[in-house]
């Protein structure tokens, strides 16, 4: 029988004799983190909803958490993860539909289909499926000084949500490009769990690859100097100056350009019909005999 969150916030309480402030989540990736008190009497502890129907092993696996998890808490808890994995996948994957119709992929100043399928071609050979929309459009209405997310890839469901803050044509366009080639190649290396049990997102090879987009650097550059103006402008409606739009600039890419870690393009067949008159070792022979003449 499954708890409610309060009688699982007295279970880790009693279990492990500290106050506990709980909050109950959602997440795909850190199913499980423990804040404790600076003086280690309380703790905050956010859980995935799954372990509200957890055996009473796990559970107090969890409660072991709040004063530091021993060898057999931490395996209790991966192999409950491990073998939830699956029916949470299902319901991931089940709300796909309905997480997409609640954004578009047009926006006010951007439309994300054309630049996404162009960004497909050029970096990954056009191998990716997935559906492309901008997030939500609530603002706070003032400055934040806080982490943002620019963008999110959702592996299973093939969908990259895209913050509205660039939205705007006071945001360099080849930095809009990099967030959505960002989100893309995270569905091209998905996330995996390493031997230790963590969970790799930005894996070694993901880190390599992205480093060989050609504007890398500029774009380090700009977010450095400009997201957190670009973010704080956007809350309260304003607009960042347009000498942003130039700043670190770099070289526009070709439309043929083709990422250097893709394979080559196969060479063009020549149409059914055309087909050579003589064999190419006898056309080479008459080239070299007339230059040797």
């Amino acid at each position: 029988m499954a708890l409610t969150e309060e009688e699982l916030s007295r279970f880790l309480a009693e279990t492990s004799g500290k106050k506990v402030q709980l909050r109950l989540n959602s997440n795909r990736q850190t199913m499980l983190s423990v804040r404790p008190s600076p003086d280690g009497r309380s703790a905050r502890v956010s859980i995935h909803r799954v372990f509200l129907s957890a055996g009473p092993e796990v559970l107090r696996a969890a409660a072991g958490y709040l004063a530091g998890p021993s060898a057999s808490d931490r395996r209790a808890i991966k192999d409950f993860i491990e073998h939830k994995v699956p029916e949470l996948q299902r319901q991931t994957v089940s709300t796909a539909s309905l997480r997409q119709q609640r954004g578009t992929s047009r926006g006010k100043h951007h439309n994300l289909v054309p630049q996404a399928q162009r960004i497909n071609e050029q970096f990954f050979g056009g191998s990716l499926t997935f559906h492309i929309v901008w997030g939500r459009r609530e603002r706070t209405g003032k400055a934040r000084r806080r982490h943002v997310t620019l963008g999110s890839a959702l592996v299973l469901e093939r969908l990259i949500r895209i913050h509205p803050v660039m939205d705007t044509p006071h945001v360099p366009q080849w930095f809009l490009d990099f967030v959505i080639f960002h989100e893309m190649l995270h569905l091209y290396i998905p996330p995996y769990r390493t031997a230790g049990g963590r969970n790799a997102i930005h894996s070694p090879e993901f880190e390599r690859i992205e480093r060989l987009h050609p504007h890398y650097h500029a774009v380090r550059a700009w977010e450095k100097k400009w997201v957190w103006k670009m973010m704080n402008a956007w809350e309260v409606g304003t607009e960042l100056p347009r000498r942003a739009l130039v700043d670190f600039q770099p070289p526009a890419l070709a439309e043929s350009y083709r990422a250097p870690w893709l394979p080559p393009p196969a060479p063009v067949p020549p149409p059914a019909s055309v087909q050579p008159s003589r064999e190419p070792e006898a056309i080479q022979q008459d080239l070299f005999g007339d230059l040797l003449s």
